[in-house]
């Protein structure tokens, strides 16, 4: 299932185990090499999730096995090659290869269901007007580096992705659940 940014943040995240919330969902944070999803930040807390610790993750609730998946986020060896600023997308300038400004990530989709970030929106901004929306295809990226994000000189905005995007913003989020989708359920 594909997601925005601003729409998963707050998510409850739910303990097989206690069947009710644990955390709510603050960040999403991102290989910036390969823009897989490597683990996920939560609300008040300097702590992570794990992707590989997530049992499902849909647009009502994120699934874990119990609270031992949280951790500290020098736990997770994956993570400690890469600079802090690189994986956090969010508010990241975006700038085209010729060095051409575009805008600032103003949100972004990612796949709960292969942990991939797919596009990001970009946006220019005077004072609170919007000059400039754009939408880039993760293929389009070049590379991430601090807090900044190269793409492509010659991409081409895809009606399709614009059309997706603005879909998947306008959803509502359904009311909380409490406890886990049966089908989530460990069977062990």
């Amino acid at each position: 299932m594909k997601l925005t940014y601003l729409k998963a943040i707050g998510t409850p995240i739910i303990s097989e185990q206690a069947e009710e919330p644990v955390a709510l969902l603050k960040d999403v944070i991102i290989n910036p090499e390969t823009g897989t999803v490597l683990a996920l930040g939560i609300f008040l807390s300097k702590k992570i999730i794990p992707a590989i610790d997530i049992r499902e993750w849909t647009a009502e609730s994120i699934c874990i096995a119990d609270e031992n998946a949280i951790t500290d986020r020098e736990d997770l060896i994956k993570l400690s090659k890469f600079n802090p600023k690189s994986t956090h997308i969010f508010g990241h300038e975006v700038y085209k290869e010729d060095g051409k400004f575009i805008g600032f990530v103003e949100d972004f989709v990612f796949d709960t269901e292969v942990g991939q970030l797919t596009e990001i929106y970009a946006v220019k901004k005077f004072l609170f007007i919007s000059l400039e929306k754009r939408i880039f295809s993760f293929k389009d990226i070049v590379k991430i580096e601090g807090t900044k994000i190269i793409v492509k000189n010659d991409t081409k905005e895809e009606k399709d992705l614009i059309k997706e995007f603005l879909n998947l913003r306008g959803k509502i989020k359904t009311p909380v659940r409490t406890g886990c989708p049966a089908h989530c359920e460990s069977k062990d």
